[in-house]
C-alpha cells in the first residue's frame, strides 16, 4: 500500500569546485519518495546519484533549491539543524557497512541509538529487536570479523532502522555482496519498504535488484530522465485468483455444450423410443392401413441416426391417438 510523500526534492542544484573547475553536478532535480515503495535510483558513473544521495539525506546542502522531509523544509538550516533533521528522520545504509570492529553487532546498533538521543534503558531492547527483525537473533553478541558480508549488511540495516525513521537511504547495498546474500538483502529492503509510513530509496548499478523495485529511477548528466514502474516486481507480481476453474482446468473442459461421450448417451436415449414406435407402425395416423412389414430385420434397411437436436426436440407420441380395432387385436403384428 502506497503512503503520502514523505521526502521531496525541488529543484535541486548542485555545483562543486571553485573558478574554472566548477561543475554542476545535478542540474535541478524533482524527486518524490512515497511511503510503502523501494524505488531504485539508477545511472552511469558521475551522473550525479551519490551527490543526491548526500543531499537527500541532509550530509550536504543544495546550492539552489530544498529538500522537505515529513513536512519540514531544509532550507534555511544550519548544519546544526540539518543533522537533527537526519537524525530524527533519516537511516543510511553503506555500502561498506561502516561498523565498529571492537563493538558487537548490538552494541553497534546501540551507539547510533546514542546519537539519536535514545534513553540508556531502552538502547539494549531496541537494537536487540532491530537484530531480531533482520533475522541475526544469533548474533546478537557477535563481532563483525564473526560474521559473514551478508550478516554484516544486515547488522547496518538494523542500525538504519533502529531509530523507526520515515527514510531509508542506502548506498550500493549489494555492491560487496555476492548473488546469494544480494538476493537476501534486496528481498529484506524490499519487505522493510512495505510499510506505507517508510520509503526506501537505494543508489545501484546491480542489475540484479531491479525486480525488487516498485520504481525505478535513471539520472543522467545531473538530471532525472525517465521513470518506470517494472511489472515484474516482488510484491506487486501477485494477483488473486478469480473464483472457478483454473486456466488448466478450463483448457481440459471448456464451457458449451456437452462432451462427445454425452451426447452419443442422450442420442441412443432419445432414438431408442423413436425406432421402436416406427417398428411398430404408429408413427402416423393410418398406421392401422398399413400391410404387416415382414421383412427381415437384419435385411430391412436401418433408419439413419437423428442429430441429437432433432432427438431432444422431437415431440412424443400421442398416446391418445384413436386406434382401429385390427390394432387393438394386434393383427398388424407379423
Amino acid at each position: 500500500m502506497t503512503g503520502s510523500v514523505l521526502l521531496e526534492a525541488k529543484a535541486i542544484v548542485k555545483e562543486l569546485g571553485q573558478g574554472a573547475g566548477k561543475v554542476r553536478a545535478l542540474k535541478g532535480v524533482d524527486l518524490g519518495l512515497r511511503g510503502g515503495e523501494l524505488t531504485l535510483l539508477m545511472g552511469p558513473s558521475g551522473s550525479g546519484k551519490t551527490t543526491l544521495l548526500s543531499i537527500l539525506g541532509c550530509i550536504l546542502s543544495p546550492t539552489e533549491g530544498e529538500v522537505v522531509i515529513c513536512g519540514q523544509s531544509t532550507k534555511g538550516l544550519k548544519p546544526e539543524g540539518l543533522a537533527k533533521l537526519r537524525r530524527l528522520n533519516v537511516g543510511f545504509i553503506f555500502q561498506d557497512y561502516n561498523l565498529f570492529p571492537t563493538l558487537t553487532a548490538a552494541e553497534n546498533i546501540k551507539l547510533a541509538l546514542d546519537v539519536r538521543g535514545m534513553a540508556k534503558a531502552e538502547q539494549r531492547p531496541a537494537a536487540e529487536a532491530a537484530l531480531v527483525a533482520v533475522g541475526l537473533a544469533d548474533k546478537i553478541n557477535s563481532y563483525p570479523s564473526q560474521m559473514s558480508g551478508g550478516q554484516q549488511q544486515r547488522v547496518a540495516i538494523a542500525r538504519a532502522l533502529a531509530g523507526n525513521p520515515a527514510v531509508i537511504l542506502a548506498d550500493e547495498p549489494t555492491a560487496a555482496l555476492d548473488s546469494e546474500n544480494g538476493q537476501a538483502i534486496m528481498a529484506l529492503l524490499s519487505k522493510i519498504a512495505q510499510d506505507p509510513a517508510r520509503a526506501v530509496l537505494a543508489v545501484t548499478h546491480d542489475p540484479r535488484t531491479l525486480s525488487y523495485a516498485d520504481r525505478i529511477v535513471h539520472i543522467e548528466d545531473g538530471l532525472i530522465v525517465s521513470e518506470e514502474r517494472p511489472k515484474g516486481a516482488a510484491r506487486d507480481s501477485e494477483e488473486p485468483e478469480e473464483p472457478g476453474a483454473s486456466s488448466s482446468e478450463a483448457e481440459d473442459e471448456p464451457p458449451g455444450p456437452k462432451t462427445e461421450s454425452a451426447t452419443e448417451e442422450v442420442a441412443a436415449e432419445t432414438t431408442e423410443p423413436a425406432d421402436a414406435i416406427r417398428h411398430n407402425g404408429a408413427t402416423g395416423p393410418d398406421a392401422d392401413a398399413r400391410e404387416p412389414d415382414t421383412t427381415d430385420e437384419a435385411a430391412r434397411p436401418q433408419p439413419h441416426p437423428q442429430p441429437v437436436s432433432a432427438s431432444l426436440t422431437q415431440k412424443k407420441p400421442n398416446n391418445r391417438r384413436r386406434r382401429s380395432p385390427r390394432f387393438a387385436r394386434g393383427e398388424h403384428l407379423p
